[in-house]
């Protein structure tokens, strides 16, 4: 399976990306690996709880792989794991 991601935070040190902005991916595991390297890199500046990913699945529809609605968001759990929500 192949997908994409955007990574930000919301702490005001990285704005929400433009659509050109992503990762590819190649499995949930590998996403998650992404993602908290990500997140690791934000607890330098902010709280880790900060980090979030968007991610998108299967072909693009536009311009750019993530040019639509986000199928899945990652995030940080109060107790530090990650946390996956569907959108």
């Amino acid at each position: 399976m192949k997908g994409y991601m955007q990574l930000f935070d919301e702490s005001g040190n990285h704005s929400i990306p433009f659509p050109d902005e992503y990762q590819e991916f190649k499995s949930i595991k590998h996403a998650y690996a992404i993602f908290e390297d990500w997140a690791d890199y934000v607890g330098r500046y902010s709280d880790r709880e900060n980090a979030k990913a968007w991610l998108y699945f299967g072909e693009p529809e536009g311009m750019y792989p993530c040019d639509t609605m986000p199928d899945r968001g990652l995030y940080i759990g109060p107790r530090g794991a990650v946390r996956e929500e569907r959108l």
